[in-house]
């Protein structure tokens, strides 16, 4: 926002920085939305279930650069190495700390109000062993980037991810 101020004969410009407020959600889905889903849902004990994970991303002012979303799988998670994002984005599975990491890259300007929010998608499979555990499919995921027009690191989190088991 410009603004000019003038006292007498002095006059001075002012520019005032509003930065983007980013956003994330996490969803998941037991239909056949991105991937081939099966199994039982709600879950079942010794049974396995495929779930698709959707992150979506969003950006009000400005656009915001080096958007990365990240997370950590569950122990009695299984990332089953099938992706889908609606951009150039890279969706990576790191084996030894269990993180799933979407390079979202640029996220414009109006994503998820005018126009449409970056989504990450990617396949899980789970197949509890006890009837009565509190069953966490995905911790919070972190979405951080640089806004584009203050240059500031913006992040935001999302909710854990919870699935109901049947009895």
């Amino acid at each position: 926002i410009k603004n000019t101020v003038t006292i007498g004969e002095t006059r001075q410009d002012f520019l005032t920085r509003i930065e983007s407020d980013i956003g994330i959600t996490q969803k998941f889905y037991t239909d056949n939305k991105y991937f081939e889903n099966s199994g039982p849902y709600p879950l079942q004990t010794g049974q396995r279930t495929y779930l698709t994970i959707e992150w979506s991303a969003t950006s009000t002012f400005n656009d915001v650069n080096n958007a990365r979303i990240i997370t950590a799988l569950p122990e009695s998670i299984t990332f089953e190495n099938k992706t889908y994002s609606n951009g150039e984005m890279e969706i990576i599975y790191n084996e030894e700390t269990s993180e799933v990491i979407c390079n979202v890259g640029t996220i414009p300007a109006g994503s998820g109000t005018i126009k449409e929010p970056k989504i990450c998608a990617f396949q899980v499979s789970i197949q509890p062993e006890l009837a009565d555990e509190v069953i966490i499919l995905l911790g919070a995921a972190q979405l951080s980037g640089i806004d584009q027009w203050t240059g500031k690191t913006l992040t935001a989190k999302t909710d854990i991810l919870y699935a109901q088991m049947s009895f």
